[in-house]
């Protein structure tokens, strides 16, 4: 109904509603890569320690790169 009345508001409506969720998504894959660096880094360091299984470390490590792939 307001496309009707002004169709190209409407379209600039769209299209800063795109631009907002395109910002939205590039700042949550931010987050998303630093989490995972940290996390990395974490288990990396976790790694070393002593009673720490260093295959099950390995595995979180991969299961982490393969996060990261996406």
């Amino acid at each position: 109904m307001l496309a009707e009345l002004n169709p190209e508001g409407a379209v600039e409506d769209l299209a800063d509603a795109v631009v907002a969720r395109s910002k939205r998504i590039g700042l949550l894959h931010e987050v998303e890569a630093e989490m995972t660096a940290a996390a990395r880094r974490e288990v990396i360091a976790a790694r070393s320690r002593r009673g720490v299984d260093p295959a099950a470390a390995d595995r979180v490590l991969r299961r982490l790169d393969l996060r990261s792939v996406r």
